[in-house]
């Protein structure tokens, strides 16, 4: 199974995120899915975000402006 889908960047337009939203629904409602299998994948989903916060640290957002002459994550 999976635990996240990947949609967006350009390469989902709000209908197919929309139909994405609908089947899980469905699969849900019809019992294919367990909606306990539902919460453990959102619960690994949050623990990676979580993780990868965590493994980032201090390092800046893409494109964020950083100090002239400081290496970012190097807290100098």
């Amino acid at each position: 199974g999976a635990d996240a889908i990947c949609v967006g960047g350009g390469l989902a337009d709000e209908e197919t995120v929309v139909a994405l939203r609908d089947a899980l629904v469905a699969a849900v409602r019809s019992g294919e899915l367990p909606e306990e299998r539902l919460a453990d994948a959102a619960a690994r989903v949050r623990a990676l975000a979580s993780w990868t916060q965590g493994a980032r640290g201090d390092v800046p957002e893409p494109g964020a402006e950083v100090q002239e002459g400081t290496a970012p994550g190097t807290g100098v």
